[in-house]
């Protein structure tokens, strides 16, 4: 699957981009990214994953940019499918390959208290409820996500 390809929206070619999404969680604890003001959607909470490369399918991508971005390997945890969803933003069209991931007792005590990812971004644990209620500030794509929820 290629990871950058063109598409068309309101008449002009825009950026198409296939990412993964981890949606990683521990009982009613989810682990959110927050996203430097210099990226796009930046400044807003984000779940763990990014760009699926054109020679790896999702799960691959999944297990890559997780353990890129926290350093948590999760290539043995369940893969539960949530759903595939496109959003187009006015610069760029994206389609979110999105899994929920529980991480083990052990994973969980091993970052529950790792304040920074391995790319110097903050990582957050935060309760479900709070997620829901919109308490953290995500890009627009990830309405969807939150219903699943």
């Amino acid at each position: 699957m290629s990871d950058n390809v063109k598409a068309s929206f309101k008449g002009k070619d825009i950026d198409s981009i296939n990412v993964a999404i981890a949606v990683i969680h521990y009982h009613q604890h989810y682990l959110l990214g927050f996203r430097n003001s210099m990226q796009h959607q930046g400044d807003r909470y984000e779940f763990v994953g990014g760009k699926i490369e054109a020679d790896e399918s999702a799960k691959e991508a999944l297990i890559r940019e997780v353990v890129e971005e926290t350093g948590i390997d999760i290539s043995k945890n369940t893969f539960n499918k949530l759903g595939c969803l496109t959003h187009n933003y006015k610069d760029k069209q994206v389609t979110l390959q999105v899994y929920k991931i529980e991480m083990t007792a052990k994973q969980y005590e091993q970052h529950e208290h790792c304040d920074y990812g391995l790319e110097g971004q903050a990582l957050f644990w935060v309760d479900k409820s709070a997620l829901l209620a919109g308490h953290y500030q995500l890009p627009a794509a990830n309405k969807t996500i939150l219903e699943w929820l």
